[in-house]
């Protein structure tokens, strides 16, 4: 049954006349749709953003290594700190190197580093207020950092799915356009 459907499905694609002209233009602004070329000013924020993503990194590193008195868990934090900078400095790189930033991948690329840190932070603060002696400074410090993971995790996380969203339907009501264009070129030819 299923290779009699397959049979059938290429058949109906082989059959298909597609109109490359149209095609190429629908690639293209599919192209821009997900493709923003950065403007000047973008390019010096984003910039000045990865002088201080590697001053953050130099400090967390200096924090790890100089600060022996700090308890392991902190510099721990620190650490993760450290990565984080550099791979966001990497992300923010690449996308002034390559001169645009792609709606779908550097927006999913970011906001899913800045989860994975928060997440990783949070439950640091969790086990750090579990060992605690002074139990309210403790949740202070985990209530603070839920402050902060619920305004930049889950805020970050909720505009990205609607953004990437409204993408998927621009690029849906695109393909929806170039099916009907093509579907009046046969019609005009029959």
């Amino acid at each position: 049954m299923d290779n009699m459907q397959d049979n059938f499905r290429k058949k109906l694609l082989e059959s298909e006349h597609f109109n490359t002209e149209l095609r190429e233009k629908y690639n293209r602004e599919v192209h821009m749709l997900f493709e923003k070329k950065l403007t000047a000013p973008r390019k010096w924020i984003m910039t000045a953003m990865i002088a201080v993503m590697l001053g953050q990194a130099a400090l967390f590193l200096y924090a790890v290594i100089a600060g022996g008195e700090l308890p392991l868990l902190a510099r721990v934090g620190f650490g993760v700190g450290v990565i984080f900078a550099l791979s966001f400095a990497a992300l923010l790189f690449s996308i002034v190197r390559k001169g645009s930033f792609n709606e779908k991948k550097d927006s999913n690329a970011g906001v899913g580093m800045v989860w994975v840190f928060m997440i990783i932070m949070i439950t640091l603060f969790m086990i750090v207020a579990g060992n605690m002696r002074d139990q309210v400074r403790g949740i202070a410090m985990v209530l603070n950092g839920l402050v902060f993971f619920n305004i930049f995790g889950v805020v970050g996380m909720l505009q990205n799915n609607i953004n990437q969203a409204t993408l998927k339907l621009q690029e849906k009501l695109l393909e929806i356009e170039l099916r009907l264009a093509e579907m009046k070129e046969i019609m005009e030819r029959k």
